[in-house]
C-alpha cells in the first residue's frame, strides 16, 4: 500500500455538537475517513456506498436526536402532555387514517384557541405510536402523545378528543393530561426519549412511530466540528469499558453533568460515542 492511500484511509475522530435551548447539548465524537472528506468535497453523494439498513437506522437516529433537541427548545415547565386512545369500535384502520384523527385533533385545538385570540400561540410536537403483530410481539394499538404549549386548559383539551360536530359527536377513547415538569418522569428530555421509544435502559424499542410538530417551533443549531480533538488509540481502548469511557468524558467536560448514552461499536470505522451534556450552574 502506497504512503498516500494509506493516508487517505487513516481515520480520525469528528465532535459534533446539537442544541436547541439551554438545558443540554448532545455531542457526538464519531471516526471519520480522511477520503470521505475528500469524496464530499467533490459533491458525491455521501450516502451513496452504504447499505439501505444501515443508512434507515441513521435516518431514525437523526430524527430522534432533532425530536429531543426540538423539545428541549421550545416547551417548559407547566406545559400539557398529552395522551390520546381508542375506545373499541374507533380504531383506525392503518396509519393514515390515525394521522387524520391527530389532525383532526389539531385542528379542533385551533379552533378553540382561535376563539380566544390565541391560536397563533400554538406551538406542539406530535407522535402517533404503534406495532403489528407478528408470531413474536404483540401487536400495540394505534395511539398518540402530544406535547402542547401551556395556553389552553386541560379539560377543554381533553374533551376535545372527539369525531363529528354537533349531535353525531362522540369520543374517541381515553384523554389523559400531565403537567411537563422539570425532572421526573414527566421532565422534557424524559418524554421526548419517551415518545421517540428509548425503553428504561435507553434502548429502542420495535414500534412504528410518525412523528409531526408546528412550524413554528425553534431549530436545533450545529456548531462546526472539530476535528482531531481526541486520540483515536484512546477512544477505541475506552470502548471495552463503558464505565471507564463515562469517567474519561466527565473529566473532558468538566463544565457539565456528562452522560454517556451510547457507545457503539462498528466493525468497519470503530466506536462511536454519543454523550449529553447539562451545564452545570453555580452551586451544583
Amino acid at each position: 500500500m502506497s504512503d498516500e492511500t494509506q493516508s487517505l484511509l487513516s481515520s480520525f475522530y469528528r465532535k459534533r455538537t446539537y442544541w436547541c435551548g439551554d438545558s443540554f447539548q448532545l455531542v457526538s465524537i464519531v471516526p471519520r475517513f480522511k477520503i470521505q472528506d475528500i469524496e464530499a468535497k467533490k459533491g458525491r453523494g455521501k450516502n451513496r456506498n452504504v447499505s439501505r439498513e444501515a443508512q434507515k437506522n441513521l435516518n431514525k437516529r437523526n430524527a430522534k436526536k432533532t425530536f429531543r433537541l426540538i423539545v428541549d427548545g421550545n416547551f417548559e415547565k407547566g406545559d400539557i402532555f398529552l395522551t390520546c386512545t381508542y375506545k373499541k369500535g374507533y380504531e383506525p384502520k392503518n396509519l393514515t387514517d390515525a394521522k387524520k384523527d391527530r389532525r383532526n385533533l389539531i385542528r379542533r385545538v385551533r379552533t378553540k384557541l382561535k376563539s380566544e385570540g390565541k391560536d397563533h400561540l400554538l406551538k406542539y410536537v406530535a407522535v402517533t405510536e404503534y406495532r403489528e403483530a407478528t408470531k413474536d410481539t404483540k401487536e400495540v394499538r394505534f395511539h398518540h402523545h402530544i406535547i402542547i404549549n401551556n395556553i389552553i386548559d386541560r379539560d377543554d383539551l381533553e374533551a376535545l378528543w372527539t369525531k363529528q360536530k354537533g349531535k353525531k359527536r362522540v369520543s374517541l377513547g381515553r384523554a389523559t393530561t400531565n403537567r411537563v415538569r422539570t425532572d421526573g418522569d414527566y421532565s422534557k428530555d424524559r418524554l421526548a426519549k419517551y415518545m421517540c421509544g428509548y425503553g428504561e435502559k435507553g434502548d429502542p424499542d420495535d414500534r412504528e412511530r410518525d412523528w409531526t410538530w408546528s412550524r413554528n417551533l425553534k431549530r436545533p443549531k450545529t456548531k462546526s466540528p472539530a476535528d482531531y480533538l481526541f486520540h483515536r488509540s484512546k477512544l477505541e481502548s475506552l470502548g471495552q469499558s463503558r464505565e471507564l469511557a463515562q469517567e474519561y468524558f466527565e473529566k473532558k467536560f468538566p463544565d457539565y453533568f456528562v452522560t454517556l448514552e451510547a457507545c457503539l461499536e462498528n466493525a468497519y470505522s470503530g466506536y462511536h460515542y454519543y454523550l449529553k451534556l447539562e451545564k452545570k450552574r453555580r452551586g451544583s
